[in-house]
């Protein structure tokens, strides 16, 4: 006899065994039928609670994404500067990244074409707005120049999607963390960031600067 939950616990259960079977296993052979024989419910209540794959899909990708900008927020007011929290934003990504990289890969993949596009939806919609944040308080600091936060924000969130959108899914992180330094000095020059980060100054020192 399977154990009672609350529907909250139920749905909840059913988000972290689906990510978790999609992180191994892969989303495409991942099936309906895997995810409740993992939990050892009926099929009919996984129905109950999401209309398809896709959708629980969504609620992981979702899940993902509200853990790096918690992670994010809990940080942030420990920045000194516009810089340093922008880095924090890419730090905070790219650790995430490793730390589960098969789900990050899974949630990345171009194959995905609908919940690709889904996922991003949500990851966006949640950090452009940290990402305006900075910015606007950038400009009241007079540490950056930007006319216009929230078309900069987007830019830059969706400038860094549409660059990855290119890649398989193996090489996305590892382009994240090659060039990150690269990428922080295209989004400084976006929002009018006129001194970089901590990682631009520490290239500088080290003599890493074309």
């Amino acid at each position: 006899m399977r154990e009672k939950k609350n529907p909250d616990e139920r749905k909840q259960e059913i988000i972290q065994v689906a990510g978790e079977l999609f992180a191994t296993n892969g989303y495409k052979k991942t099936q309906v039928k895997d995810i409740v024989q993992s939990i050892g419910v009926a099929q009919g209540l996984f129905y109950y609670y999401f209309k398809s794959k896709e959708e629980v899909m969504a609620a992981v990708a979702e899940e993902y994404a509200a853990e790096i900008i918690n992670e994010i927020e809990k940080n942030i007011n420990e920045c000194e500067n516009t810089g340093k929290k922008i880095e924090l934003v890419f730090n905070t990504f790219i650790s995430k990244a490793q730390k589960e990289n098969k789900l990050f890969i899974e949630i990345q993949s171009a194959d995905n074409s609908i919940v690709h596009t889904i996922v991003q939806s949500i990851i966006g919609k949640k950090l452009i707005p940290i990402v305006v944040s900075i910015i606007e308080q950038g400009k009241k600091n007079k540490e950056c120049n930007c006319s216009n936060p929230l078309i900069s924000a987007k830019f830059c969130v969706f400038g860094v999607f549409s660059i990855l959108d290119g890649m398989g899914p193996e090489e996305k992180l590892q382009f994240l963390f090659v060039n990150r330094g690269d990428i922080e000095r295209i989004v400084y020059r976006i929002i009018g960031l006129e001194n970089g980060g901590l990682y631009e100054s520490t290239r500088s020192v080290n003599g890493d600067d074309k």
